[in-house]
């Protein structure tokens, strides 16, 4: 038989080792799509920290205040929504009502993507919280601070301060530009805390029943409270945890569980928002002296964390 009639073809070992090369090649890729499309999810969620600057900016020139974190039942990011461009849901939330009452629901269950860090690995999935009653709740990846807790420093996780209030307070005072004693530039207003009402600590999902101590809400049924956007216990407090997020209270501010502190999934930093409107990326290694300097109003500290 003439050799040059026959049809040339692969071996199976060539095609193994063509499949062996792709297989390396998009191994090698796999990390850098990755890194590119969480660089994308934190320009995003920078960019809602971002509206949620202009909102407060925007509230404080009407009204000549800041919002209140909470105020007769209803928290902050309620009151902010006709400054961020969400006017259609803030027409139909009463605010004669409880936040969680059934004719609040058109409201509190439409999804504010403002408010929705798009690196929440439920954020697709799982919007909503489930609120008693067979009411549930759009979700919020974003919260106030409302102070700094005592035993943050009785314990020496900080230096003592004579006022241990954060930016946002609560009840029917508001919080003027005259009180951030500290300066807008140096004192926290939002931060995040993402995943809820699912647990997640610095090692992933955490347990399903959970008493933290400390003072904290317990995790009951896998669920965080405070989840919802428009819930009254989404503003949360400094109280600290153990590395693992599962003590509190502790000497590890950010990134060790989400049960109420700030947590959130970008690579080693944490996106806040400060008085002035502008954003901040915080590194996830910040010690609790350095945080609380960022959190109180008028601690009076020198601030040692440089953005």
């Amino acid at each position: 038989m003439n050799n040059s009639n026959r049809h040339a073809g692969f071996t199976l070992i060539e095609i193994l080792v063509v499949l062996a090369i792709i297989g390396i090649l998009i191994a090698l890729l796999l990390p850098s799509v990755q890194s590119i499309r969480e660089a994308a999810r934190r320009t995003q969620c920078l960019n809602n920290m971002r509206q949620l600057g202009i909102g407060v900016t925007s509230y404080e020139g009407t009204r000549g205040a800041f919002p209140p974190s909470y105020q007769n039942g209803h928290c902050w990011a309620a009151i902010l929504l006709p400054y961020i461009e969400q006017k259609n849901i803030a027409d139909v939330y009463d605010f004669g009502i409880p936040w969680n009452h059934p004719n609040n629901q058109v409201a509190t269950t439409s999804v504010v993507t403002t408010y929705v860090c798009p690196s929440n690995p439920n954020a697709t999935n799982q919007r909503f919280d489930e609120i008693g009653g067979g009411k549930r709740a759009a979700t919020g990846d974003y919260a106030a601070i409302s102070s700094v807790s005592k035993a943050i420093y009785s314990l020496g996780y900080a230096r003592p301060v004579d006022n241990r209030r954060a930016a946002l307070t609560h009840g029917n005072r508001p919080t003027e530009i005259r009180d951030i004693v500290d300066g807008l530039s140096n004192t926290i207003m939002f931060i995040e805390d993402v995943g809820r009402p699912v647990h997640y600590t610095s090692k992933g999902r955490g347990p399903d029943n959970h008493d933290p101590g400390g003072g904290n809400f317990d995790v009951t049924n896998g669920r965080v409270r405070g989840a919802g956007w428009a819930d009254s216990c989404s503003s949360i407090p400094v109280h600290g945890f153990s590395a693992d997020g599962m003590t509190c209270p502790g000497p590890v501010p950010v990134n060790a569980t989400n049960n109420n502190e700030a947590f959130g999934f970008h690579p080693q930093v944490i996106v806040t928002m400060v008085c002035d409107g502008s954003v901040r990326v915080l590194d996830e290694n910040i010690t609790m002296q350095q945080y609380t300097e960022l959190i109180t109003r008028e601690g009076r500290e020198v601030n040692s964390y440089k953005f």
